[in-house]
């Protein structure tokens, strides 16, 4: 915490987030006032995206407290750059590309892998259903055969000449890099999500403009997941970046495409689907966190 230097030099050090911890040591905080600090930024920047954009603010609160809550307050950079990228699809919605660029470059800053949330400027270009359905059947034939992941980061460090002081590299062989099964909850619950997002989309984007962002948003994201099967760190913090976040939004909208008593139904639905995640999801990485361990 003093400096942000990480235990064995690990690499690398996001510049953004070390600001925030040197600031905030610099006014005489400790680390709860850190943590403070950065809990009240996060859940100001989630909270405003979930008002502005989700036809359900409580429907969406509910789901933040049910499974995205345990990034706050165990993986904080995560957590944090997550929400940067749900606000970077909301200026980007409002064709504001630069401020757009600038959030999405404050989160890589927070977090590394959040360099990929510049995806969303390309993804909202092959959102036709046909293609999602596509792209989404190939990957997860791709993970059923094993995944790619460590192929793609032996490539990675072959090409970069990486070593063990970065992180991605040492998680090889850990815990961290235990893979999914394809058949297992996390994978068969986002596969759902995608193919219903797909098969509802203009009924959902009827409902919530939004959702024609955050479709291909999920359904590319989950396709990453499916392609990192292998890696389990991997697979997980592209779902905390890019499905955990656009479902938020997401979801709740399923609630507005039913007519009448339905709605009722799709209240109870979000409800159900909340409490699963919330008894039954377990962190893909062993991490701690103030609450629950």
């Amino acid at each position: 915490f003093p400096n942000y230097t990480p235990a064995g030099d690990d690499k690398p050090i996001e510049a953004l987030y070390a600001l925030i911890t040197l600031f905030t040591k610099r006014l005489g905080g400790g680390y709860y006032t850190f943590i403070f600090v950065m809990a009240v930024i996060s859940l100001s920047i989630k909270f405003f995206c979930f008002k502005k954009m989700s036809n359900s603010f409580y429907a969406s609160l509910l789901l933040y407290v049910a499974v995205y809550m345990t990034n706050d307050v165990g993986q904080i950079r995560n957590g944090f750059s997550s929400g940067l990228m749900l606000l970077g699809v909301y200026f980007l919605y409002h064709a504001k590309p630069l401020v757009t660029g600038l959030v999405l470059t404050s989160a890589m800053l927070v977090h590394l892998t959040a360099s990929l949330s510049f995806l969303i400027y390309v993804v909202r270009f092959f959102s036709n259903q046909i293609t999602m359905l596509f792209f989404l059947l190939f990957f997860f034939a791709t993970a059923a055969m094993g995944g790619l992941g460590m192929k793609l980061v032996e490539l990675l460090v072959t090409a970069a000449g990486l070593g063990r002081e970065f992180r991605i590299i040492r998680y090889v062989g850990t815990d961290y890099a235990e893979s999914y099964t394809v058949l297992g909850g996390t994978v068969l619950l986002h596969m759902l999500v995608a193919v219903l997002a797909i098969f509802f989309k203009r009924r959902l984007v009827a409902v919530n403009a939004y959702n024609s962002l955050l479709i291909p948003i999920y359904v590319y994201g989950f396709c990453l997941m499916l392609l990192f099967v292998d890696y389990g760190i991997v697979l997980a913090r592209i779902k905390d970046l890019f499905c955990l976040p656009a479902s938020m939004v997401l979801i709740p909208s399923f609630i507005f495409i039913l007519k009448g008593n339905g709605k009722l139904v799709g209240y109870l639905g979000v409800m159900m689907y909340a409490m699963v995640l919330f008894f039954f999801y377990k962190p893909g990485m062993p991490y701690l966190n103030i609450i629950f361990n």
